[in-house]
């Protein structure tokens, strides 16, 4: 008896009960970290817009998507200088329903939001509008990040489409570039569009060289 008494007296620390949310969430028992953010969201003595940001990621980790952005755009109102403001807003605007992800992407190219994000909105709104200009600007924003090597073989193949000979000429260029970089997931697909745009061009010799 004395010994529940005691237990039921014990309150764990919010940022105890924070950590321990966290590692529902590292062990990918996402429901159980949904419920325990839940708890802490509104907790004072916590930052409020970084418990919304995970309750965020662990709703979108369930495919809850209405609901990740939701609790996105209100990491937003929360703190509008949270350090998790541009990844919300491009992880909410990747989450809207159809066209009305395009305005969010765009409004995500300014120069107040941090390069990285800007590069990913530019690569979403190139695959989106299939404007090859995007896809250019997410280069620009972040030349060696994540999206680089993506947004560099997009462009490459839609302009492989261009009526103009010395831009399809460039595509191909680039293709090469990508195909001979080491350890690129894009090399092979790039080493493909190549021999296709070879052969329709009746470079034969460099088709079957591909």
């Amino acid at each position: 008896m004395i010994f529940t008494l005691v237990l039921s007296a014990v309150s764990i620390l919010p940022a105890d009960a924070l950590s321990m949310a966290d590692s529902l969430f590292n062990r990918k028992q996402y429901a159980l970290a949904v419920k325990e953010y839940d708890l802490l969201k509104d907790n004072k003595a916590l930052k409020r817009d970084e418990v919304l940001f995970r309750l965020a990621e662990s709703h979108k980790a369930l495919s809850e998507h209405a609901k990740a952005r939701e609790y996105y755009l209100d990491v937003v109102k929360a703190n509008p200088s949270s350090r998790y403001r541009d990844k919300s807003l491009l992880n909410a605007a990747l989450l809207a329903a159809g066209d009305e992800s395009v305005p969010e992407l765009r409004r995500l190219l300014g120069e107040e939001v941090e390069n990285p994000v800007r590069a990913a909105a530019a690569y979403h709104l190139g695959s989106k509008t299939g404007d090859p200009e995007f896809f250019e600007k997410s280069i620009a924003f972040d030349p060696h990040g994540k999206y680089s090597r993506y947004a560099a073989f997009s462009k490459a193949q839609i302009l492989l489409k261009s009526k103009d000979s010395k831009v399809r000429s460039k595509a191909v260029s680039d293709l090469l570039t990508i195909a001979f970089s080491k350890q690129n997931a894009l090399s092979e697909d790039a080493f493909y569009l190549v021999a296709i745009e070879s052969y329709n061009e009746e470079n034969y010799q460099m088709a079957s060289n591909m």
